[in-house]
């Protein structure tokens, strides 16, 4: 696959995942503001999805725009850095899907302080990593 075409197609799904995330950030704040009781379980699934599938685009058209430079992008640290943050972002992929569920059964107002816990953590490892990722990419192949 032409490395044009690659590229194009790792920024399309960082394009969804973004899409994805919106969505997923609009329903949650709502929620948290108590705007909304509760989010419908198709709304969660829909977006926790779109996500998922951009995530996995990204990892996928990622080995295969590093498979040629592996040599040289496994001596940088800003690489390894990157790798990090998609890892976390891989295993937070996982606790949301546990995690997701309660809003669609529970308003964020009936919750203790132990069950926001979980929530806002995922909420911030979420946010660094795919900022940090975007960063590392940014500062390894753009600038």
């Amino acid at each position: 696959m032409p490395h044009a075409l690659l590229v194009f197609l790792h920024i399309s799904f960082l394009c969804l995942a973004a899409l994805g995330i919106l969505i997923a950030d609009h329903s949650a704040f709502a929620w948290m503001r108590g705007k909304t009781e509760t989010i419908g379980k198709t709304a969660l699934l829909m977006a926790h999805w779109m996500v998922t599938i951009a995530l996995l685009g990204l990892v996928y058209t990622g080995l295969l725009l590093f498979w040629p430079e592996r040599d040289y992008l496994l001596t940088q640290p800003l690489f390894l850095v990157k790798l990090g943050f998609v890892a976390a972002l891989l295993i937070n992929s996982m606790a949301i899907e546990w995690l997701m569920h309660v809003a669609a059964v529970r308003p964020f107002n009936s919750l203790s302080s132990g069950q926001k816990m979980p929530l806002f953590l995922s909420g911030a490892v979420s946010t660094l990593s795919w900022i940090g990722a975007g960063l590392m990419g940014l500062f390894l192949f753009v600038f």
